[in-house]
């Protein structure tokens, strides 16, 4: 029986045929001109060919399909599409059962991440994986036809125009293994600008599709005036969907070896992480060593929390905590403003109306002679608030043991019951009797006996009331309180926290908050006047107010001494949003007793679309002149982006100042090269 033909030559229409390949899905096939040999069970197909099956579509001028196999040839302005990729090519040998076979002249393009892959021959080893013998690879646009947006329509228009394109950045290699959902491998590959050559790698490795991959991170590269050269590779370990770490290696030619690990978890109350560094600094000749860490947990009765910042050397703080892009500043920092690190570990056992619980805290002062608070074990006993006819009662009790400075030790038994009351409607009355007795054993005794004992209490009371009108398109608040606050006299005692800081207090307090809410702004001032009886005298008057709107920030807060005719201390913030694109920010702190004036600046300017720049300086008003500074600027395109950093930190009689210059080069879909 001769092959049958059916030739339809009408414009609009097309002979659609179903085929069943292997008792599989269907496969649709669409085109103008179709030839079908019944004996050999091959379909010829010419003119808009139109291959679908499931969510993949191949459109191509001609296509042969064996109709047993499976397989199809296809020849010129081949066209590939699935949820994830588009390919085009000129010539190809596809099954379109398994999603197999070999391509040439090919170009892939990963919708997710913008990557565009070239290459001459690439064998479709799977559904999703993929093998290239040698290739080219970039996430960046190219006009005309190499647009998102664009590609692959008219891709096949213009060729030779289209061939003269380059990409701002690309890698070539070759054995380039592409497994979508997982990674991209590839050797002897060459990272390329306008297609020039830059920089060689023996082997390449990117995550294709998939949001998180064990593998390596891109190093950082750099000098320091006062680390020497800087090279810190890191690997990155993704663990599970809720679990990954990164370990971290920085070799500093001044300063040594530098080694660091970051655990990350989820868990019911967010990200928590652990991190812990090493270095020995060969100019101190001393092992650093710095650990940072959180975590909770809660099961039925019992819960506990940690929350570790430690570092065993002040130097340590000083010499690691300020780096504006290094990883250093996470690890070893811990913070950048703070004198005191507090560690602390809780464990609950939770009743009724009540708590046991088992505690230490660990407190560093790092100043300039580091000193040391530890209290472990920490046991103590907590009632929550009862009812006892129309008073509250709670109380709590803790035995603790300390050690401070590795000179004093002892321990301590609170005894704390407290009672409340309240009343009233327009005007709430609430008043508070709260007892507190501790006893004491010290080792050794220098100033004081080896044991003692002190009973005290604090009596509070409190007015206040709040009255609000409300206007068309604002409401305005004002609440009044008057409170009293008194505690006889007593012994003094070594300070381990704040139950020892409780004096001899008989002191008033009257405050008046104003505040008006409307929509897009929210501004506030509160004064609080002091009157101390024991000194029978105004204390320093203290004034907060605020404002917030989307183009003012303003946040001030400063007590001033109106009998001695000063200002204690003030601080200060105030950002302006002069439009889109212009910020500028001003920042102030200011002591008398600590002897401190601090002035900080900063702005943001965004120049164009692509560019923008900020700076923040500071300022010692008490001799210390100019201190922080520090200038930024940001440059993207569609593919990458460059971030320019220059900062200055001051010296002091004991180090020079330390000037540092540094870039990161962001190339989208990629990372990050870094050189400081």
């Amino acid at each position: 029986m001769p092959p049958f033909k059916s030739f339809i030559f009408i414009a609009l229409l097309t002979i659609i045929l179903f085929l069943k390949v292997h008792d599989s899905s269907a496969v649709l096939l669409k085109a103008k001109e179709l030839d079908y040999d019944p004996q050999k069970g091959i379909y010829t197909a010419t003119g808009n060919v139109r291959i679908e099956k499931d969510d993949m579509v191949i459109t191509a001028d001609k296509v042969i399909l064996y109709e047993n196999t499976s397989e199809a040839f296809l020849e010129g302005s081949i066209i590939y599409q699935d949820r994830e990729v588009i390919i085009t090519s000129e010539k190809a040998q596809l099954n379109i059962e398994t999603e197999t076979g070999e391509i040439q002249e090919a170009t892939i393009f990963f919708k997710k991440d913008n990557y565009w892959i070239y290459g001459k021959r690439i064998l479709k080893t799977g559904v999703k994986s993929y093998y290239l013998f040698k290739a080219t690879f970039t996430t960046c646009n190219t006009e005309p036809y190499l647009v998102p947006n664009k590609f692959p329509y008219n891709y096949f228009e213009k060729k030779e125009e289209k061939e003269t394109k380059r990409p701002d950045w690309c890698f070539t290699g070759e054995d380039v293994y592409i497994e979508v959902g997982e990674s991209l491998k590839a050797k002897d590959v060459t990272y390329n600008v306008k297609n020039f050559p830059i920089l060689y790698s023996p082997f390449v490795w990117l995550p294709i599709l998939k949001e998180r991959q064990s593998g390596f991170l891109m190093p950082l590269i750099g000098s320091s005036s006062k680390k020497g050269f800087i090279f810190s590779p890191a690997y990155f370990w993704a663990i599970d969907e809720d679990k990954d770490a990164t370990f971290y290696f920085d070799y500093l030619s001044r300063r040594g070896l530098g080694k660091g690990i970051e655990f990350r978890y989820l868990d019911l109350t967010g990200l928590k992480r652990w991190q812990i560094y090493h270095l020995k600094d060969s100019i101190y000749q001393k092992d650093f060593f710095a650990l940072k860490g959180d975590g909770f947990f809660s099961i039925r009765r019992l819960s506990g929390f940690v929350d570790v910042n430690y570092i065993n050397d002040a130097n340590f703080y000083k010499e690691y905590g300020y780096n504006s892009e290094g990883r250093m500043t996470n690890l070893a920092g811990l913070s950048n403003i703070n004198r005191f690190l507090q560690s602390s570990a809780e464990f609950n056992i939770s009743f009724k109306d009540s708590r046991l619980y088992f505690g230490s805290q660990y407190w560093q002062d790092l100043g300039n002679n580091m000193k040391d608070i530890l209290k472990a074990p920490a046991i103590g006993y907590v009632m929550n608030p009862i009812n006892m006819g129309p008073l509250l009662f709670s109380f709590n009790t803790s035995f603790i043991n300390f050690i401070k400075d590795d000179e004093l030790k002892g321990q301590r038994l609170l005894i704390n019951p407290s009672i409340s009351h309240s009343f009233g409607d327009t005007i709430r009355l609430l008043q508070s009797l709260s007892l507190i007795q501790t006893a004491y054993s010290f080792s050794p005794a220098k100033t004081q006996s080896s044991t003692t004992q002190r009973g005290t209490f604090t009596y509070k009371a409190e007015a206040f009331s709040t009255f609000y009108k409300i206007y068309s398109n604002f409401t305005h608040n004002i609440d009044l309180s008057l409170g009293y606050k008194s505690s006889p006299k007593t012994k003094d005692l070594p300070v381990f926290d704040l139950v020892e800081l409780i004096k001899e207090t008989s002191v008033a307090e009257i405050s008046i908050l104003n505040s008006l809410r409307k929509k897009n702004l929210s501004a506030y001032l509160r004064i609080i006047q002091p009157y101390d009886f024991i000194e029978n005298s105004l204390n320093p008057s203290i004034f907060q107010a605020s404002i917030m709107s989307p183009s003012i920030i303003f946040r001030l807060e400063t007590i001033q001494n109106f009998k001695k005719n000063r200002t204690e201390r003030l601080n200060s913030f105030v950002h302006f949003k002069i439009d889109d694109t212009l910020s500028f920010h001003t920042a102030k702190r200011y002591s008398y007793d600590d002897d401190i004036k601090f002035l900080a600046f900063g702005f943001d300017k965004v120049l164009s679309p692509k560019l923008n720049i900020s700076a923040n300086m500071s300022y010692d008003g008490k001799g210390g002149g100019f201190r922080e500074f520090l200038f930024k600027t940001y440059y993207q395109e569609q593919c990458w982006a460059i971030n320019a950093f220059f900062s200055r930190k001051p010296g002091d009689p004991n180090r020079p100042s330390e000037y540092n210059f540094s870039f990161v080069i962001e190339l989208r879909g990629i990372g990050k090269f870094k050189t400081l």
